[in-house]
């Protein structure tokens, strides 16, 4: 969790300060090396940099994320780096007509229980929602900014849900597909990904959701020349939750922040464009595109979306960077296009 500061001090030393930083009750490895340390443990992250400090080791919190000039606007990089010192929550996603039910089966379970909003509850990680609700069937388990996403997936002015057709591209474990169905009721689902393990995935959940109007299937985007198999009609409805460096979710796994070099930003750009260009030919005129990333990196947002309306000629009609480091939440960018 503190990813590149402190790289000067032993390993033992790296060890100690991050246990002070991030943890909030004691800690037998601090009650014994660092005794003074464990009796301030309630302090808070600023006092604790201080009392690091006072002990010859002094912590440049800046320098936890060290690619600030690689951030996307409005991003505030103190604040970013501050949040990888303390565990995102777990925040679950009610379903249609469940929210009654789950509230009550939930309400005298779970003493953390907080409603971020009607649909939206977050719970403290590590919370056993599986012995109380049905996961996929009544909740998605699912980040808070991965949710207000949602306000990104649009169908063209007048059309029916139950007219429209909607590519999921890169579906992964179907999450977005949920999402999409759930927000219109009755949309015809195709969804595709590159990975066998993650289409049974989909599959699996998708049936647990009680979603019968899908259809899965595999397909490699980057490859060159890709077309839309034969018999998948074009969607009205695009979403492309994009690969990406992950960046926005490294609070969830910090030794990805550690171990990422500064390189890869350019790498999954570049994969990026290359999807973006084999799966737009597919849209339908006039047709509603969704480009998502969990990055924090310009280079994967601002310009992907600079990327696509000079490229394509389409228009952004909104974007948006879905900053979480301040709400113990994941970061993600959203962009919707018209064709």
């Amino acid at each position: 969790r503190l990813g590149h500061a402190c790289l000067e001090l032993s390993v033992s030393s790296r060890i100690l300060v991050s246990l002070f930083l991030s943890q909030h009750s004691t800690n037998p490895l601090l009650n014994y090396f660092k005794p003074g340390w464990d009796e301030q443990i309630g302090l808070s992250v600023e006092e604790k940099l201080l009392a690091c400090a006072r002990s010859s080791m002094p912590v440049d919190l800046a320098s936890i994320f060290p690619w600030k000039s690689q951030l996307s606007t409005g991003i505030d990089h103190l604040q970013l780096c501050r949040s990888f010192l303390q565990k995102p929550d777990l925040f679950i996603r009610i379903r249609p007509g469940q929210q009654g039910q789950v509230w009550e089966q939930m309400k005298s379970r779970q003493p953390g229980l907080e409603a971020i909003t009607p649909t939206c509850l977050r719970l403290p990680n590590g919370s056993a929602i599986d012995q109380w609700v049905r996961i996929n069937k009544q909740v998605v388990i699912q980040d808070l900014n991965s949710q207000r996403t949602a306000d990104y997936l649009a169908l063209p002015e007048g059309m029916a849900p139950n007219a429209a057709i909607a590519w999921d591209c890169c579906a992964a474990s179907g999450g977005k597909s949920i999402l999409l169905c759930d927000k219109f009721p009755g949309i015809h689902l195709f969804a595709s990904d590159i990975r066998p393990s993650m289409l049974a995935n989909l599959n699996k959940r998708l049936r647990e959701a009680a979603i019968k109007q899908f259809h899965a299937f595999q397909a490699d985007l980057a490859r060159p020349g890709f077309r839309l198999p034969a018999g998948i009609p074009s969607p009205d409805l695009l979403l492309l939750d994009a690969p990406c460096s992950g960046s926005g979710t490294w609070g969830r796994s910090p030794e990805s922040l550690y171990y990422f070099a500064e390189d890869r930003i350019g790498f999954h750009a570049g994969l990026q464009q290359q999807l973006i260009a084999n799966v737009l030919p597919a849209l339908r005129k006039g047709g509603k595109f969704t480009y998502i990333t969990c990055s924090v990196f310009r280079q994967e947002n601002e310009e992907a979306v600079r990327f696509i309306t000079k490229e394509f000629g389409i228009a952004c009609e909104r974007s948006a960077v879905l900053s979480g480091y301040s709400l113990r939440a994941d970061s993600m960018f959203a962009a919707l296009f018209t064709a």
